[in-house]
């Protein structure tokens, strides 16, 4: 299947052959990181738009921002390419009726992590025996349809691979599991834990890590109405090893900060916080786990390797989030097949949305 793919034109290819004008849909950090990329591949971006009721003459990185409308009056005809994402069903179908009429590149840029980064011709190229792999190792055929039509999307940023991806809640592919501890990294206000126990009735005991103040004090009050067993909130980063930490409290996206800067997004508000090994809080898998979650804005790899003993000890089911960054995809496999030998993979995406966010990959051991 990737050899086929690899016939094709990547998104920058196709970008640098259009003959016609290139304008961003969208404001904000995501076209911020698309300008820095453009400028550094050498592509011209002839304009900015957003959404009619976002328009009120403001400026964005020296584009003045302008309606569709305008857009079209001043250019006739464009190609598009989406800056910025959503999971809002009307923003969706704004976006697919906009495909209908012009051509549109949703570009996958990393969420951590360099922006220069893509799912290019030399990124496959590099790593298509890896991907292979990864392709053959998962459990069934749901799974393996996703994979082709996730890479496709990833390869030529075309929306209409994206739009062809299943959705599944991921919590429901564990009926049957009997969980009675489950581990939230990245609880959020605790949607998720309260998704777990509305699906699992036996569950009893929870630890959950929250970076995000404002989102641990949710995620406790909610907690504390679940009629838990036992409960352990923390209000800290998931990490390798018990640190203290630099974080920006920036709500649900909260993460550890990395050194990769791009002009034009706003630096934002840095705050230490303790960092924490799961296999801290379960005293190295002395309390016995049956379930994971890994969703910690990039950093995935290095919670992962704070819960070694854990995994060791428990063989608990892992859904982990592998779509922050983009090598996650084939380093968080690698390393979750080591880590769960005998396991069964699944790959997935837990809502609609563009670009290919929430996509997960589950372990069941």
């Amino acid at each position: 299947m990737l050899e086929k793919l690899i016939q094709k034109k990547d998104f920058i290819e196709s970008i640098g052959d259009l003959r016609v004008p290139v304008v961003l849909y969208g404001m904000g950090d995501g076209a911020a990181k698309i300008l820095h990329l453009f400028k550094n591949r050498g592509i011209t971006c002839s304009g900015i738009f957003a959404s009619d009721n976002f328009v009120r003459g403001q400026s964005f990185m020296g584009f003045k921002v302008e309606t569709l409308s305008q857009i079209q009056n001043r250019l006739g005809d464009f190609t598009v390419v989406v800056a910025f994402a959503s999971a809002l069903p009307e923003v969706i179908d704004r976006v697919k009726d906009l495909s209908l009429k012009r051509r549109v590149f949703i570009p996958e840029i990393n969420v951590a992590g360099d922006p220069l980064e893509l799912f290019d011709r030399r990124y496959l190229t590099e790593n298509i025996k890896a991907l292979e792999e990864l392709r053959g190792g998962l459990y069934d055929e749901s799974s393996v349809a996703f994979f082709d039509k996730l890479t496709e999307y990833k390869y030529t940023a075309d929306p209409c691979y994206l739009w062809d991806l299943d959705s599944k809640n991921v919590i429901d592919m564990l009926n049957g599991r009997n969980i009675i501890t489950y581990c939230d990294l990245g609880a959020y206000d605790g949607d998720t834990v309260e998704l777990v126990r509305s699906r699992h009735p036996e569950l009893e005991n929870v630890i959950a890590f929250e970076p995000s103040v404002r989102s641990y004090s949710k995620l406790e009050a909610r907690m504390k109405m679940m009629g838990l067993k036992s409960f352990l909130a923390l209000n800290c980063a998931a990490g390798s090893h018990d640190e203290l930490t630099e974080i920006s409290d920036g709500g649900r996206g909260a993460s550890v900060e990395n050194n990769h800067t791009v002009a034009g997004i706003k630096p934002k508000k840095l705050k230490k916080i303790s960092q924490k090994t799961l296999d801290s809080a379960t005293n190295n898998g002395a309390v016995h786990v049956d379930l994971i979650k890994y969703d910690v804005e990039g950093f995935e790899a290095e919670a992962l390797k704070g819960s070694e003993n854990t995994i060791s000890c428990c063989r608990p089911d892992i859904v982990m989030s592998v779509y922050h960054r983009r090598d996650d995809l084939l380093d968080l496999y690698s390393q979750l097949k080591k880590r769960c030998p005998g396991g069964r993979f699944f790959l997935s995406k837990s809502k609609k949305s563009f670009p290919a966010w929430d996509v997960r990959l589950t372990v069941i051991q």
